[in-house]
């Protein structure tokens, strides 16, 4: 999948990683991880809270 940077407008195909830290999630109070990516042109930053109960464990069988 190809998007735009919203700051260079250059396609792009992968982020770099830049951090994931557990936070409370503001908008519906629950444990989650905040992972922000960066543009590997810009450096302009991407950031999404994403919920532990999203999350699978990769010893189990239905992990994807």
């Amino acid at each position: 999948m190809i998007f735009k940077c919203i700051q260079c407008e250059r396609d792009i195909t992968a982020l770099r990683f830049h951090s994931a830290i557990a936070v409370m999630s503001g908008k519906y109070h629950i444990p989650a991880v905040r992972v922000t990516l960066v543009c590997p042109y810009c450096s302009q930053h991407f950031s999404a809270d994403v919920p532990v109960i999203e999350f699978s464990r990769p010893d189990r069988e239905d992990a994807q």
